[in-house]
């Protein structure tokens, strides 16, 4: 039991070590979102900083996360919600879920294997993609939006700030508009 708690707080540590906490206003976040172009292949990234979503102290699914947008030339071709999972085992994520029970395109990006020496633990990363339209990441920005995901062997929601969510509108919006200072 001792063993298994100390395993928790271990990840718990090397989770919130990742990333930072999510920001509590538009300004906030809108202040962090990074534009980068790509002269080379005439395309454009934007996209927010990694961080924690957490439902409080006791939450039991801690997830890592970040808005991405891809521009060819002037036109969006996707935008993508990424979900970074750090676990003592594999949750083979499979599909996901908003709140209001639309399922959500998901693309498995990556997993990796860490052995952690110094204490003696296996952890395990899966990375996911979420592909969003933008009339729903519109619909996501009212409110704090939970969304859950489904794997063979876990499941557990998370929590996608209003703040962060209508801070990247914005930027995507003066982007499109040609408008960003």
């Amino acid at each position: 039991m001792l063993k298994t708690k100390l395993l928790a707080i271990s990840l718990t540590l090397l989770v919130t070590a990742c990333a930072s906490t999510a920001p509590s206003s538009t300004t906030e976040a809108l202040s962090s979102i990074i534009v980068t172009n790509d002269k080379f292949d005439n395309s454009t990234t934007i996209e927010t900083p990694l961080y924690l979503s957490r439902k409080g102290f006791t939450d039991t699914f801690p997830v890592s996360l970040k808005l991405k947008a891809y521009y060819q030339g002037n036109k969006r071709q996707f935008i993508q919600l990424y979900v970074s999972m750090l676990r003592t085992d594999w949750g083979f994520y499979e599909r996901a879920n908003g709140e209001d029970g639309r399922n959500l395109e998901l693309v498995k990006i990556t997993k990796d294997v860490d052995y952690k020496s110094s204490i003696k633990m296996v952890t395990v990363q899966e990375d996911v993609g979420l592909m969003l339209s933008l009339e729903y990441l519109q619909k996501m920005g009212n409110k704090n939006f939970s969304i859950k995901l489904y794997g063979k062997k876990d499941s557990g929601d998370f929590i996608v700030p209003s703040s962060l969510t209508k801070a990247f509108i914005q930027k995507l919006n003066c982007f499109e508009d040609s408008t960003c200072t």
